[in-house]
C-alpha cells in the first residue's frame, strides 16, 4: 500500500499505524457506546439528558418541562436506563432521575 508522504509522516508522528489501531476499544467498549448515541440520536431523549444533566429530577418534573404523555415518556427513560446513560433512585414517593457517570461523559 502506498501512503503520501504527508500522511506518513503524521501516521509516524503518532507511533505508526500499530499504536493508531491500539487506540479503538475493544468490542465490549464498542457496543456500548454505540448503544448510547443511538439512545441519544432521539431528540426528546437528547433533551432529557440535557435536562438531568442540569438537575436531577422526578418524572412529574421532566414531563412538564418536554411535554410528552406519561407512556412515551416512560418509554424514553427506559432506553436512557438501558443504555446505561442514566439511573433512577427511589427517594420517599418519587424515583429522582440523573445520569450516571457514562451518561455524563457522552454529553459532555
Amino acid at each position: 500500500m502506498e501512503i503520501p508522504e504527508p500522511i506518513k509522516a503524521d501516521i509516524e508522528k503518532a507511533g505508526g499505524l500499530e499504536n493508531i489501531g491500539s487506540s479503538i476499544p475493544d468490542d465490549d467498549e464498542i457496543s456500548s457506546r454505540t448503544r448510547a448515541y443511538k439512545a441519544l440520536s432521539d431528540p426528546i431523549r437528547l433533551k432529557i439528558m440535557l435536562i438531568l444533566d442540569v438537575q436531577p429530577l422526578c418524572v412529574c418534573c421532566i414531563k412538564e418541562l418536554i411535554d410528552v404523555p406519561d407512556s412515551r415518556l416512560s418509554y424514553h427513560l427506559s432506553l436512557l436506563k438501558g443504555s446505561g446513560l442514566i439511573e433512577g433512585r427511589q427517594e420517599k414517593n418519587w424515583i429522582i432521575y440523573r445520569p450516571t457517570g457514562k451518561g455524563k461523559d457522552v454529553i459532555s
